[in-house]
């Protein structure tokens, strides 16, 4: 037999070399590659599949998104088969490729979490002819997020049922967050503080008082305070505010995160006992000079007794 020219000798070793080189990189990869023909049936899944699913990559092959994937992400799954051109429902011009995070059935029963990039692959007349895809495990990414949500509906929940008020203001005391609490103690409905500065509920005088305090913030320093505020309904409170300040990783003044109560009953009751105990403390010096009035009469009559008792002595000498 003849054997084959040189130079197609040589593009063939080339040609298995390169296949090599795919082969392995798809075995060593972490992501999981595939392709799929338009109908999204598996047609070449990579070694990483096992370690990602539990599944070996033969007997995935022939499978549709319905078998691999969970019934939600699977109907996802069929918008994204349904995309065979470069245009979508509303004929505009798709970019591929295309992003979505699906969620994979395991052998074991439970489901893993994949951010999975598709493109949609032509032949060489330029027709759709198929998909070729990348999934990244991203359970453990996705629980982070869970993790994080849930952490922020406790905290946002503790925050908005706070018996106190908590509001955060820039370097100009304009509020940038209230809760209800915050909102109440100004007078004013939840939410009704966005955007209002204290400068709306103070006077001048308090108003210097406030924006000392921030200067304090400013600083670097935490403070606290007390202040006469105007709410809403025209009806003056007294107020404690606790400010600490939040600074950038520059170490730049960002807001202050403030703490507001109402202590306009506190600091009447608190007049109310000066003055009874100033009631107390003069009740008690006019007892005091009764005692002392009381001791000195007691004394004159003493002596008065002895001076009368010598002039009776006297008296009857005579």
């Amino acid at each position: 037999a003849k054997a084959p020219p040189r130079r197609r000798v040589e593009m063939e070793r080339a040609l298995a070399e390169s296949h090599q080189r795919y082969r392995v990189l798809l075995d060593t990869v972490a992501d999981v590659i595939w392709t799929s023909d338009l109908e999204m049936r598996l047609e070449f899944v990579s070694a990483s599949v096992e370690a990602f699913s539990g599944f070996r990559p033969e007997e995935l092959i022939g499978r549709s998104v319905d078998e691999v994937l969970t019934p939600a992400s699977a109907a996802l799954a069929h918008q994204r088969r349904n995309l065979r051109t470069d245009l979508d429902s509303s004929g505009a011009a798709l970019l591929w490729p295309q992003v979505q995070e699906l969620e994979y059935r395991r052998r074991d029963g439970g489901s893993v979490w994949a951010e999975v990039r598709v493109t949609l692959l032509r032949d060489a007349t330029g027709k759709p002819d198929g998909f070729l895809g990348a999934s990244r495990d991203i359970t453990a990414r996705r629980q982070m997020e869970a993790a994080l949500h849930e952490s922020e509906r406790r905290f946002r929940a503790l925050v908005e049922n706070h018996g106190f008020g908590l509001g955060t203001t820039d370097a100009q005391e304009r509020f940038v967050y209230a809760n209800p609490a915050g909102c109440t103690i100004f007078g004013v409905a939840p939410g009704g503080l966005a955007e209002k500065s204290l400068r709306d509920f103070t006077d001048p005088e308090a108003l210097v008082v406030a924006q000392q305090q921030t200067e304090v913030n400013q600083a670097g320093g935490e403070s606290t305070h007390e202040l006469e505020i105007r709410r809403a309904d025209g009806v003056h409170r007294w107020i404690r505010v606790t400010s600490t300040p939040e600074v950038d990783a520059q170490g730049t003044f960002v807001v202050s995160h403030r703490i507001f109560r109402d202590i306009t009953e506190e600091r009447a009751a608190a007049a109310e006992l000066q003055r009874v105990q100033q009631k107390v403390q003069y009740a008690q010096h006019l007892e005091g000079l009764g005692v002392l009035a009381g001791g000195i009469a007691h004394d004159f009559n003493n002596l008065l007794a002895v001076v009368l008792g010598n002039a009776t002595y006297v008296l009857d000498e005579l």
